[in-house]
């Protein structure tokens, strides 16, 4: 059955817990290759890149649950814009790869694109507006952002297998906190 190891800290660190993710048991079922290669090698062979909708799903969970937090993560911006067009160039052209690294090496913060963030706010609000949504979010009584917690799975005769999960709130029903 499940042991539960709650992490001490409010400031853990998630990606530094030593245990599996969704996010690594998913790769795991795709590509045990992959897997081995990002999670077990020594140092990894292989990093996760992060793709344009994960960037935007990370934007829109942050507008949704955590919009106080926002911009000390994110930075919106309408990217450079061509001269000769007067529109935006794309993400896929390398002027605004270009444009890009020169700016990350000045702001660690993420980029989201104007029309990007409009669709995120859409969506955040969207949420926030659900019945349900609203109704767990009033109950919340402790918003953890950065708090992880390790769970480890025990089988007997078996080595333990250490889970970790990043709630992104706890409601105290009775005497229980889920």
């Amino acid at each position: 059955g499940f042991t539960q190891s709650r992490r001490p800290s409010m400031t853990t660190d998630y990606q530094s817990i030593k245990a599996l993710s969704n996010s690594s048991l998913s790769v795991l079922k795709r590509s045990p290759a992959e897997f081995y290669a990002r999670f077990i090698a020594d140092p990894p062979t292989m990093q996760s890149e992060e793709t344009d909708a994960m960037r935007l799903g990370s934007a829109v969970h942050m507008l949704a649950l955590e919009p106080e937090r926002f911009d000390e993560q994110y930075w919106i911006s309408t990217g450079p814009i061509n001269a000769s067009t007067g529109k935006p160039y794309g993400r896929d052209t390398k002027k605004f790869a270009d444009w890009l690294a020169e700016v990350e090496a000045n702001d660690k913060r993420k980029l989201i694109l104007q029309d990007e963030y409009v669709e995120s706010i859409q969506v955040g609000i969207a949420f926030q507006s659900h019945e349900t949504i609203r109704a767990i979010m009033v109950a919340s009584t402790e918003k953890i952002y950065e708090q992880g917690y390790e769970l480890t799975y025990v089988v007997e005769g078996e080595d333990p297998i250490r889970l970790k999960c990043k709630p992104d709130c706890v409601i105290q029903i009775g005497r229980a906190h889920v």
